[in-house]
């Protein structure tokens, strides 16, 4: 890792401690990470204290040493972190781990590499619209007072299926377009791993490093990765109230756009830091 101190905001767990069972161990001699406490406890005591006798005289001086483990909370996350910056020096050590700078480096990526960009990311123009067309359906059901039950049965449907997909599936956010190459990596991220609030971090400068598991060139394989999954898929086929088709045609448009555009690098990410 760079000399600067990181702080990491995404920290996929399994991935990490995967490749660090996996690869780590399969080609750098390192132990399990473990903390131990020691406690010792000294005493001196007079010797007629523990043994019986007219003449006995002196002192007894006892040494305990008990060595154990200690599993909590912090210690566990810090661990993680552990073993995530073993796992990154690793990779990098054994010339597994690429730095994507420029547009040389970029060409280099191949299914299944270890990679490190830096890059300012977004959420996909389709999550986007859709969070937004929920605030305001939120924000005109408080300015009109009453019930509509269509409208707030609608506005329930898809929160709920909203909520369903951030704690049960991902997130997919987009790298800006990388270093003016037409190219944008997908980085669909899980709510469990997110540490802190991430939305704070949409207009810096951030490190992700993540696996590549495809390159996406043909329109259908464009549309495939950028979808959300669920009922949002067909959402504008469905969707017939003219004061909310507008999102899900803006969604489309800008799909329409950036599939018109960029080419796109499927990730799996491993850790987001700062």
């Amino acid at each position: 890792m760079s000399d600067k101190i990181a702080i990491p905001f995404y920290l996929n767990q399994n991935a990490i401690n995967d490749i660090y069972t996996i690869i780590i161990k399969k080609y750098v001699n390192i132990k399990s990470i473990t903390r131990k406490k020691q406690c010792i406890v000294k005493l001196t005591t007079p010797l007629s204290n523990v043994m019986e006798g007219k003449y006995v005289e002196g002192d007894l001086s006892i040494q305990v040493l008990n060595e154990y483990s200690r599993e909590r909370i912090d210690e566990r996350v810090s661990i993680l972190i552990e073993t995530f910056i073993s796992v990154l020096d690793a990779l990098e050590d054994n010339g597994m781990l690429k730095h994507v700078n420029n547009a040389k480096d970029l060409e280099s990526v191949e299914n299944n590499d270890y990679i490190l960009i830096n890059s300012k990311i977004n959420k996909t123009s389709a999550v986007h619209n859709i969070e937004e067309m929920i605030n305001i359906m939120e924000a005109e059901k408080i300015i009109r007072g009453q019930d509509d039950s269509q409208k707030d049965k609608f506005l329930k449907a898809i929160k709920d299926q909203m909520n369903y997909i951030k704690e049960n599936k991902s997130i997919k956010y987009l790298s800006e377009d990388f270093l003016g190459t037409n190219v944008k990596f997908i980085l669909p991220l899980k709510t469990e791993y997110i540490r802190g609030n991430i939305e704070h971090l949409m207009n810096s400068e951030l490190f992700v490093f993540a696996k590549v598991i495809n390159f996406c060139s043909s329109k259908a394989e464009k549309e495939r990765a950028l979808r959300i999954g669920g009922s949002f898929d067909c959402l504008e086929d469905m969707l017939n109230d003219a004061d909310y088709k507008g999102f899900m045609k803006n969604t489309k448009k800008d799909q329409l756009r950036d599939i018109e555009e960029y080419n796109f690098i499927e990730t799996i990410p491993i850790a987001i830091y700062i």
